[in-house]
Parts: C-alpha cells; structure tokens; sequence
C-alpha cells in the first residue's frame, strides 16, 4: 500500500522509501543496455556503411583506394589533354590519354615513398598523400576546359602558366598538414621534407618535358 513517498510491504508490515520515478525510465545498473556507448553517425560510420553495402568495407581496402587515386589522376591528366588536343571526347581517347599519362601518378608514387620514408602502414599514408592532389586535379580541369571554350585562350594558353602557383602553394600548405598529422613530424621537419619533397618533384617535371620537346639535343645543336 502506497502511503505519499512511502510504501509498506505486505509481507514486512514496516516503512520502506519508495523508489524514484526516473527507474522507470532510466534502466537499472545491472541491465545489458547500462553501459553500452552511444552510437554516433558520423561521416566515418557513414561512408563505412556504403561500403559494406558495396560488398567491402572502404577502410580495410587500402591498396584499393591507391590504385583508385592513382588511376583518377591519369584519367584527370590524359583526359584533358586529349580532349582540349581534339576537342571531342570518346572511350578510346579518354583511355588511351589515360595510359599515355600513367607515368605521373608512378612518379608521384615515387616521391610519395621519398615523403613518407621512415613510416609504417606505407598504403594507407601513400592513399592520403595521393588525395594531396586534387589542387593540380582542379586547375588542370579549369586550364584545359578554358582552352576549349575559348579560342583566345586557346591561342594565348601560355599566359595560363603563372596561374599554377595557386595549387603550387596550396599543395604545400596540404603536405605540411599532413606531414604534421599523418606522419606525426614536427614543423622543421615537416618543413624539410616538403622542400625536398618539391624539389624532387619538379626536377623531374623539368627532365620530362626536356625529353619531351628534345631539349638535349637542341642545345647541343644550337651549340655547335
């Protein structure tokens, strides 16, 4: 029998204080449902959802999401290129522009290995280093699609040059942030790799397109 905030047992006639009303809502401490965490959906939890819907999950696939990077910058690269050199698009171009330029994302790959020397789980940190790109990925789509749409800009692209320092420096600020979160370095060291980092890179841009536009041999021609 309930008397106010108190209640008697039928069995032991004496005053016992009634439980509050809040264990009605709140399950007790010896329930299963007590101590477990509360989920929380976040773009993690949501983006690992998709890809067990997928058949996999995205987060146990490293080698999967290099490879895919990788090969979308070559498309990025060979099919802009190839569109702007032809201006019309089809599968065999858009592919073989995509092989023809397979050979930046291999040397971007290799001053990636340079870049995060000395660190584990070198997959997984070459996949984040690889998503540094996407400054090049922008201006390169934005260059080319210029030149298409525009027959003065077409004529005049070289003046288009000067406007790669934008994803220039931004790739820098994007690879010192990573070197400070990924790769756990301080600010002078981050500093250093960067910088040998990007002098490695545009050496070899520069041995590139000498072999491209046979820079070699018409120096040696022009010096005779």
């Amino acid at each position: 029998m309930q008397a106010g905030p108190f209640w008697f047992d039928s069995q032991s006639p004496k005053l016992i204080a009634q439980k509050p009303r809040t264990y009605l809502i709140h399950p007790p401490e010896s329930s299963k449902c007590a101590h477990r965490p509360r989920r929380r959906w976040g773009k993690a939890c949501v983006i690992s959802l998709a890809g067990r819907v997928a058949g996999r999950n995205v987060h146990d696939n490293p080698p999967v999401r290099l490879a895919r990077r990788m090969t979308l910058i070559a498309l990025v690269i060979g099919t802009s290129v190839t569109v702007s050199a032809t201006e019309r698009v089809t599968v065999l171009l858009v592919l073989a522009g995509a092989l023809g330029w397979s050979f930046v994302p291999i040397l971007q790959l290799a001053t990636g290995l340079i870049l995060i020397r000395g660190a584990g789980a070198r997959t997984r940190r070459l996949s984040g280093y690889f998503a540094t790109h996407w400054p090049w990925s922008l201006w390169i789509l934005t260059a080319h699609a210029a030149m298409l749409l525009s027959n003065f800009v077409r004529t005049y692209g070289l003046w288009l040059a000067p406007t790669a320092v934008v994803p220039m420096l931004w790739t820098v600020r994007l690879l010192l942030g990573f070197c400070r979160e990924e790769l756990r370095l301080d600010n002078r060291q981050c500093r250093r790799r960067v910088a040998m980092h990007q002098v490695t890179t545009y050496v070899l841009v520069l041995v590139c397109v000498a072999f491209a536009v046979a820079l070699w041999p018409r120096l040696l021609w022009f010096s005779l």
